[in-house]
């Protein structure tokens, strides 16, 4: 059988993922790092949740807060960011920004190679939230 996992969402998060049918507890809780963690291994394993217009505003105006969290994500074993949205979206400029999508698309090429931080980019919220479960299954196999 398998184990719950104890999911923590830090608490600045505004529209957090909800995980229902997945096999969790799911609480809220101060995270240094990421959106996402797992009880007992957040010190060494985090999910960043990011929209398409946080994607955007992350690598441009935010872009030293941003790069200040890839360093500590850089610093976990397990790390991941998971986008809400695809390359085509951001190709197409489908966000607020009026930001250069090839520019948007090369920081986040250059903030992955930098940080040595892998990014998955998705079809949306729905499959974020998949993708995020799937990964927490996988990494707290490897992590405990």
């Amino acid at each position: 059988m398998q184990k719950i996992i104890h999911i923590l969402v830090d608490t600045r998060e505004q529209r957090p993922w909800l995980f229902k049918g997945m096999h969790c507890k799911v609480e809220k809780k101060t995270l240094q790092t990421g959106d996402y963690s797992i009880k007992g291994l957040a010190g060494i394993l985090a999910i960043e949740r990011k929209s398409i217009d946080d994607l955007v505003a992350s690598v441009t105006r935010c872009r030293q807060r941003f790069e200040r969290e890839c360093q500590r994500l850089k610093n976990m074993p397990f790390r991941l960011v998971i986008i809400e949205g695809t390359v085509r979206q951001v190709l197409s400029g489908f966000y607020t920004s009026k930001s250069n999508p090839q520019s948007i698309l090369g920081s986040v090429m250059a903030l992955m190679l930098d940080y040595d931080l892998p990014f998955i980019f998705t079809a949306g919220r729905d499959e974020a939230q998949l993708v995020a479960w799937r990964w927490f299954l996988n990494a707290r196999r490897r992590a405990e």
